[in-house]
């Protein structure tokens, strides 16, 4: 398998586009005011809906273009910290590289670590949760009318988020970061590293 070759300076600008964006959401959670309970309880399992955005950066926005991200995630906690969550999504999108510009179905598929920041509370009956996570996984670009076969890549990410919870209902926000490789649609080119955002919302219940 072909190496990943240096990130270019294009994808290197959106890593840095996509860590300020988590770093300014911390700096959001950080400046909360100091009304935070003790960390623990709830409940172990959790289900959460994906509705969102994908935005491809650098030298991913040249080939590919924003799409609408849906999908699904859960987790289990482990600590009362400290939870394992997956997430499977799809997203819809075009291929700016290609004649026509065809649709190209892209789906994510992850496993990593949430780490819970703390609880805020938010009155007698909501608390804001705030959270960090990082994962490991894949993708998979099915180009529709294509010839070739559906190309699967590496993907890591960082995210950042919160959930607004009554009871065992919820609300949930998060960004994330996503570095992955890439050897285009068809899988002829060399690899490289790319860099892209997803930005999405949903439903939470704990259980």
């Amino acid at each position: 398998m072909t190496a990943v070759r240096t990130m270019s300076s294009h994808t290197l600008t959106s890593g840095v586009f996509g860590a300020a964006l988590v770093g300014a959401l911390a700096i959001g959670v950080a400046a909360f005011p100091a009304t935070v309970r003790a960390q623990g309880g709830g409940s172990r399992f959790e289900i959460h809906s994906i509705g969102g955005f994908f935005i491809p950066t650098g030298d991913q926005r040249d080939e590919l273009k924003d799409g609408m991200m849906l999908g699904l995630g859960a987790g289990y906690q482990i600590l009362p910290n400290l939870t394992v969550v997956g997430s499977f999504a799809w997203t819809g999108s075009q291929a700016k590289e290609l004649t026509g510009e065809p649709d190209v179905n892209i789906y994510h598929y992850d496993i990593g670590a949430q780490y819970r920041v703390a609880d805020f509370e938010l009155g007698t009956s909501w608390r804001l949760r705030s959270f960090l996570g990082a994962g490991l996984g894949g993708r998979t670009y099915d180009t529709k009318g294509s010839d070739t076969d559906a190309q699967t890549n590496f993907t890591g990410y960082g995210s950042l988020g919160m959930e607004a919870l009554h009871g065992r209902m919820g609300f949930r926000l998060e960004a994330r970061d996503y570095v992955s490789g890439y050897s285009g649609l068809t899988g002829t080119r060399e690899s490289t590293t790319r860099n892209d955002v997803g930005i999405f919302s949903g439903m939470t219940f704990h259980f």
